[in-house]
């Protein structure tokens, strides 16, 4: 609802004042706790529930298919909001509360399947959805104070940002805050 976050105008101040539009992204940033999975396309490509919750809205967005490797994501093209994904939103307000996973489509990797419907109830582990074949990657977006990443993910990304973290299926990264 804020002015300064809607897209139009974080795209306004992308091109007119490039300070100011670092210093609103900085902010909103500080709104979320973030998790980027990136898929390679060796990894398997199935994505599954992270969590008990019910599907509350569904918005597929059309675009790029910029690959997702590390060397593209740390260049000038922003892969994460360019390229072809589907926002899913999920909400248990006794846990975590509301959080949106985007579905971010790449280069080799146009398509995917998406396994929900607004209003169902999804468990933990069970198949989301799956990739076609290449790199692509997963987008979690929790509200900051709802959620704690685990200590090695948040070491490892303060020691060093823009290196990865091998997660594998089924790992544990985050526990809700409501549950410490």
């Amino acid at each position: 609802e804020n002015q300064k976050f809607k897209i139009a105008a974080l795209e306004q101040l992308k091109t007119e004042n490039r300070v100011e539009y670092n210093r609103a992204m900085k902010e909103f940033a500080n709104k979320f706790a973030i998790a980027i999975v990136r898929l390679s396309p060796a990894d398997y490509h199935g994505y599954h529930y992270p969590f008990d919750a019910k599907c509350v809205a569904i918005s597929a967005i059309d675009g790029a298919l910029y690959s997702v490797s590390p060397i593209v994501v740390n260049r000038d093209v922003n892969v994460l909001t360019e390229n072809k994904r589907c926002c899913v939103l999920f909400e248990n307000l006794n846990t975590f509360g509301y959080c949106c996973m985007i579905i971010v489509a790449s280069f080799l990797v146009g398509s995917y399947s998406l396994h929900c419907k607004v209003g169902q109830h999804v468990r933990c582990g069970e198949l989301m959805g799956k990739f076609r074949y290449g790199g692509s990657c997963v987008i979690l977006l929790f509200n900051k104070n709802r959620i704690i990443f685990d200590d090695d993910l948040i070491s490892n990304s303060l020691q060093r940002p823009y290196v990865e973290t091998i997660v594998n299926l089924y790992d544990h990264i985050a526990v809700a805050a409501t549950a410490m």
